[in-house]
């Protein structure tokens, strides 16, 4: 009795210890699949083009260096040496001046490097748009390419299983030779589908490593989307609305505006001269020589050349600006309005495909089956009414695609759903 109960024990620790195994395997695969969520998280935190956007931000931010620069300039430190009629005669001078900046330069470049670097942070928020939208894409091509190769392994599956149906008809005599080089044909294009569709996914989860900047060999595992959804309320005026305040191109435009606007004031300011403080010596005759001190000051005048021309030019590429910013709002109302229609087609002709066209494709081929059967019908049409199905149901895989796309394409432009 005792050893049935210790063997009992052993046994159901050995199965305990075999389904914590399972379950971490299984949970360990969970993780390594790529979830749409993830890939989106991780394109706008480190796809290529976001990390290049923050580098560029710190050449922005380097700017406000020149906000701190001191007052008080390098000195100046001059010798002077005059002969005379004999050496008795000669005169030696020292004098070291000392540049104070008064021009107000250094607020005047903390005000444009402040616009500068909104600019930059801007920057970096349409580069993760832009990532996210990549990634998007990348995404649903993955997904939709091992949708592409789950149906042409269906077609190969189906056509095989007809062949061997077709040859048993032909060993029976109810089947012809052309039926069977029929059915054959049928095969060798599905598997050949197979190949291609296998060619296909294999180039798009490479894309994928490419827009999220992974290692060559890391595999790539996606979910299947399913059918995608606007989300609930939304309309292209709300929408539209919400694009011309969160539009991270619009704000970098309106920061550039103000940056070049800054720059009239600071490149002015960089034309007015320093003061200069100079303390002189001068030493005269050598024998019985004369000494005397003196200091100058000189303050310049800028009344003649004020940067004229500098600021002309910043002032214009402001209204370049500017307009380029009226340009974009224009043109980010119609993006809105074109991908929202874009997914009400796409997904209006999802309907007709799912409720009406493979319904009745696979019913005529059931049909078809059925009059092969009775002998009413040829091989021919039977694998016409096949190819249709799967036709159809590679035209529905094409649309999900289409949807995901639109859906994708309709949050980059409306800055976000939430």
């Amino acid at each position: 009795m005792t050893h049935v109960r210790t063997s009992g024990r052993f046994v159901g620790l050995l199965l305990a210890i075999l389904s914590a195994t399972f379950a971490l395997a299984a949970s360990s695969a969970r993780a390594d699949e790529w979830t749409l969520e993830r890939a989106l998280s991780h394109a706008s935190d480190r796809a290529p083009r976001v990390r290049l956007a923050h580098a560029e931000a710190g050449v922005a931010s380097a700017h406000q260096e020149f906000a701190h620069t001191p007052v008080l300039g390098n000195p100046v430190v001059s010798a002077r040496v005059l002969a005379g009629p004999d050496s008795t005669a000669a005169t030696y001078g020292l004098s070291v001046a000392i540049p104070f900046d008064f021009s107000g330069r250094r607020s005047a470049w903390g005000r444009e490097a402040e616009q500068m670097v909104q600019a930059a942070t801007a920057t970096i928020g349409v580069a993760r748009a832009e990532a996210r939208l990549d990634a998007y894409h990348a995404y649903v091509d993955v997904s939709t390419a091992d949708a592409v190769v789950a149906n042409a392994r269906a077609r190969a599956e189906t056509a095989n299983t007809f062949l061997e149906n077709t040859r048993r008809r032909f060993e029976a005599g109810a089947a012809t030779s052309l039926d069977v080089a029929l059915a054959e044909r049928e095969v060798a294009v599905a598997e050949a589908a197979v190949e291609s569709a296998l060619r296909q996914a294999e180039n798009a989860r490479e894309r994928f490593r490419t827009v999220l900047d992974l290692d060559a060999l890391e595999s790539i595992d996606v979910e299947e989307l399913l059918r995608p959804s606007m989300p609930e309320g939304v309309t292209i005026p709300s929408l539209t609305t919400r694009a011309l305040r969160h539009r991270r191109e619009l704000a970098s435009l309106r920061a550039q505006e103000a940056r070049y606007r800054a720059m009239v004031q600071r490149v002015r300011r960089d034309a007015i001269e320093p003061v200069t403080v100079a303390a002189e010596g001068e030493r005269q005759g050598n024998r019985e020589a004369a000494y005397g001190a003196g200091g100058s000051l000189s303050v310049p005048v800028p009344i003649v050349r004020t940067a004229q021309a500098e600021r002309a030019v910043a002032n214009r590429q402001g209204d370049v600006a500017r307009v380029e910013h009226d340009l974009t709002s224009h043109s980010v109302e119609r993006e809105v309005a074109a991908a929202y229609r874009s997914f009400e087609h796409v997904t209006r002709e999802l309907d007709i495909i799912e409720q009406r066209a493979i319904p009745a494709a696979e019913h005529n081929l059931e049909l078809s089956e059925r009059l092969l059967i009775r002998g009413a019908t040829d091989v021919f049409r039977v694998l016409l009414a096949r190819d249709d199905v799967f036709l159809q149901r590679q035209h529905r895989i094409e649309l999900l695609r289409d949807a995901w796309r639109a859906l994708a394409e309709l949050e980059r432009a409306a800055g976000g759903f939430e």
